[in-house]
């Protein structure tokens, strides 16, 4: 089926029908093709399922290609170890910035995959199938095993004479044969990243040295190697592309660094600007060139990014950022120079790229001002046309003038915009009651930018002087609560008072809008004993940020209440505290539960300042958080982010559940127990971001248990599930306590497609010696993604097992690995002292996993399927980089 997301939603649309002349990248204009060449294009053209749909496509969109993607087509073929190890292959052969190539001459999609064992795939556009090319046994093919079971670039291209490169061979593509393509170099000690140079006639390599590479070239009719003088784009682990139509080869480095050259048509080398993300080269990205204007295209998967390099501007352009249209999930790409669009594939689907390399200036349509809210603020937005690339948008407002469309420096506020899915709006408050105001809202990216109208509104009077509103006991009918027509006082606090268990208040409509509960710089006050506060919302917003907003603690109560928030729309307000402080000895005192929302009836966007139902008192519990929602989670302000809190120090820490749609981003989330109590454990963490469409970044996540003066302290899991990509700094997780019980695990491994990264420590373990002899006593770390996981440090010593599984990424621990079995003399480092230096890595290729277990006596189990060592890059022992034993 095909499937076409579009991402210039307004602005001039080029069609490319079959029945009318194209011109752009025709291929009697490509320069490098031989009439042969032209002649097979032109017998193609239009007569198949590729080239119709490449023609019919719009600048700037995405199309699904039907055609069947065999079983297992990515994957290496298995076969057993010549040693006697266990089986080799079995992974994906395209996920180590290896490269496809076209071939118009017959019109193919090439790629030479390796993933420890060799694999040659092909699709062809006459069939429109895909088919493996076999290559064992004929002579002068590389064989099926391979020593280091990746690439990068090792593979390469010459369109003109249908000549295939990978590692030291060449495969002519027409007559099915190899060659050997320079004599005498073995395939380990051999260039890394290779391209072809078409007016160079031959192989293009930059050197691995990190500091000074340099780029050489073997000259096919020499047959010799020579310098070129500097790379500055070192070649190890790096990505190559030619390019015919600038008849150019780009570079960018691999590890450590984001250098990118060019070498021209005469073997000259000059450095362009870097690539403007960190981590550029190193097994993910992918480089084509647009056939029509012979810029390149660079697909970011980790961060799901799209760029366009001007190599005349010397200028990288963000074209998608894939947030409002679909992830084409790729791997490979070529370019198909005949029909002016690219071809990405690498997983289960098949997608042609059309680019527009002239771009979109974003258009707008401005929605009506809102004033409904409050007397001062109002809602502003529109809703936009992406253009392309992606635009960034402002709300302009100015008190009695409209300052125009010159300079955003002529309006008194400027607010930047998040857009989301081509509509936009934003609460703008701070204004002043019965003022007249102007807003225009402003979208601008390379191409252009685009002012709105001039729209103009008044601001309502303010709300009399009303220092609270008390609703008391006595107004409740037949147990029910009064309904609460809040044009009355809509911008003051409510009070509670009296002894009744529980409290419901419930919001009537204010017109045809559900009344909002607009807490403002005040706060709800309640001084309930062990009742409950029910706000039921009727669909209404809660809005107004106050430091504080509800808080239903007082020193004296047996337990603050509960807090439940229902039926509500938009949250955005202050900190929630219901804490409590008792240290009398009676476990009756404890925090109030919060809880807004349920699985059937969630609140819309939350941004609350923070959550407190901890226990400081020496016999006082804390209470559980538990948030149901349809968007986004954030707990903090716009300056500092918040935290959420169910510690004690006494009795069990609190449950944490956040269970929405969207991003979550939080400070700290904090549910250790000083465990003084028998039983006692910190309060578990559940976070579900459901349909994985949003990222989770959490600062720190404090769940340590120190079990005082008991053995029955029990640990409490630590889950993340459904996210895109998650970010946390410190996970403390770790038991201080004297009584040796097993430390929780932690588990990220279901749903998420992107990346997990963790900045800080992973602490799962024991302050005990014992402990440490004991598997039992350590915590578990199950990480496991679609793309990268990443660790900042990772101690051994501390772990029962550790489980890293990404799919298109690799499992990378930057930093200390501490207490890894190294086999040699002077054995393992430890916590006090690694046996490795800061800059120590520990890798996996994409789609294998990391596995560490601890067993008596200190023997590792598995990594990857292999068993590794502490080795330098050179294969030396005793060096940072954990490899596969040899």
């Amino acid at each position: 089926m095909k499937r076409l997301h579009v991402v210039n939603v307004f602005g001039l649309v080029v069609l490319f029908c079959l029945g009318l002349a194209w011109t752009a990248g025709a291929e009697e204009d490509i320069a490098f093709f031989t009439d042969e060449i032209r002649e097979a294009v032109e017998a193609r053209r239009g007569n198949t399922e590729l080239s119709k749909l490449a023609l019919s496509m719009e600048p700037g969109t995405w199309a699904e290609l039907d055609t069947n993607l065999p079983g297992g087509l990515w994957s290496a073929p298995r076969v057993p170890d010549p040693d006697g190890g266990r089986d080799r292959g079995g992974l994906h052969i395209g996920t180590w910035s290896d490269d496809a190539h076209w071939c118009s001459r017959t019109g193919q999609f090439l790629f030479f995959g390796v993933r420890q064992t060799r694999k040659f795939v092909a699709y062809s556009e006459e069939e429109n199938e895909w088919r493996q090319i076999e290559f064992v046994d004929k002579e002068h093919a590389p064989g099926l095993m391979q020593r280091f079971g990746h690439q990068y670039s090792r593979n390469a291209f010459d369109p003109q004479r249908s000549l295939y490169f990978t590692l030291m061979r060449r495969y002519d593509v027409v007559n099915d044969t190899w060659a050997p393509q320079i004599e005498g170099e073995e395939e380990r000690t051999g260039p890394m990243t290779i391209a072809y140079s078409i007016p160079l006639q031959g192989i293009l390599a930059p050197t691995h040295d990190r500091r000074n590479p340099t780029m050489r070239f073997f000259c096919d009719e020499e047959r010799t190697w020579r310098d070129l003088g500097p790379a500055h784009a070192h070649g190890y682990h790096g990505v190559a592309r030619e390019n015919p139509f600038r008849q150019e080869v780009l570079f960018m480095a691999g590890n450590e660094s984001e250098a990118v050259a060019i070498v021209d048509k005469d073997g000259n080398v000059r450095p362009m600007k870097d690539y403007p993300r960190e981590g550029t080269g190193i097994r993910h990205h992918i480089i084509t060139v647009d056939p029509q204007s012979g810029r390149y295209l660079i697909m970011d998967p980790p961060r799901r990014e799209l760029f366009e390099f001007d190599p005349d501007e010397n200028e990288y352009r963000l074209l998608d950022d894939f947030s409002k249209t679909p992830y084409p999930d790729v791997l490979l790409a070529a370019y198909i120079p005949e029909y002016g669009v690219s071809m990405w594939t690498g997983g289960s689907t098949v997608f042609l790229y059309r680019h527009n390399p002239d771009g979109l200036a974003p258009k707008l349509e401005p929605e009506p001002i809102a004033n409904k809210l409050s007397w001062n603020s109002a809602i502003a937005g529109g809703t936009v046309a992406a253009g392309s690339p992606i635009p960034e948008a402002f709300i302009c407002i100015n008190p009695e003038r409209d300052a125009g469309t010159n300079s955003t420096d002529d309006w008194e506020r400027v607010i930047p915009m998040e857009l989301q899915s081509g509509e936009f709006s934003l609460l703008v408050d701070g204004l002043s009651s019965q003022q007249d105001y102007y807003v225009r809202t402003y979208v601008t990216n390379y191409v252009g930018s685009h002012w709105s109208e001039a729209r103009s509104f008044t601001t309502d009077p303010a709300p009399p002087e009303v220092e609270q509103l008390t609703l008391d006991g006595d107004q409740q009918i037949d147990g029910e609560a009064p309904s609460i027509a809040f044009e009355e006082v809509p911008d003051h606090p409510l009070y509670a008072v009296g002894a009744s268990p529980d409290w419901q208040y419930s919001f009537s409509d204010y017109g045809d809008e559900p009344t909002p509960l607009h807490l403002g710089p005040h706060k709800l006050f309640s001084d309930h004993d062990q009742g409950e506060l029910v706000l039921d919302l009727n669909g209404g917003a809660i809005i107004g940020r106050g430091e504080l907003a509800i808080k239903t603690f007082r020193g004296n109560q047996r337990r603050s209440a509960h807090i439940t928030i229902q039926n509500a729309g938009e949250i955005d307000m202050g900190g929630i505290d219901t804490h409590a402080t008792q240290t009398r000895a009676n476990n009756d005192y404890r925090a109030g539960r919060v809880r807004i929302g349920t699985p059937d009836d969630r609140a819309g966007r939350m941004r609350i300042g923070y959550l407190h139902a901890y226990a400081t008192g020496n016999r006082a519990g804390s209470a559980n958080i538990t948030l149901y929602g349809t968007g986004d989670v954030t707990i903090g302000t716009a300056d500092e982010p918040g935290e959420i809190r169910t510690d004690t120090n006494a009795w069990n820490g609190a449950d944490v559940v956040i269970n929405h749609f969207g991003n979550l981003n939080v400070g700290a989330i904090i549910t250790h127990t000083d465990g003084r109590r028998g039983g006692s454990r910190p309060g578990s963490i559940a976070l579900d971001g459901n349909d994985s469409s949003g990222d989770a970044t959490i600062g720190q996540i404090v769940a340590w248990n120190s079990a005082g003066r008991t053995s029955r302290s029990r640990p409490a899991p630590r889950t993340i599930s459904n996210y895109r990509h998650v970010t946390i700094g410190d996970i403390d997780g770790s038991y201080t306590g004297e009584g040796r019980r097993p430390v929780a695990d932690l588990e990220i491994n279901t749903g998420i497609t992107g990346n997990i990264t963790l900045t800080g420590d992973l602490d799962l373990g024991s302050t005990h010696e014992e402990d440490r002899q004991d598997a039992e006593q350590r915590g578990a770390a199950r990480l496991a993604c679609n793309e990268t996981v990443t660790l900042a440090r990772l101690d051994l010593d501390r772990l029962r097992f550790v489980f890293l599984d990404s799919g298109a990424g690799t499992s990378v621990i930057n930093g200390a690995v501490a207490n890894f079995e190294t086999d040699e003399a002077d054995g393992a480092g430890t916590q006090e002292d690694p046996k490795v230096s800061a800059e120590t890595r520990l890798r996996a290729p994409a789609g294998q996993t990391v596995h560490y277990r601890y067993e008596a006596g200190g023997v590792n189990d598995e990594l990857g399927g292999h068993v590794w060592q502490l080795r330098a890059e050179n294969g030396e022992a005793n060096g940072g980089l954990l490899m596969p034993r040899p």
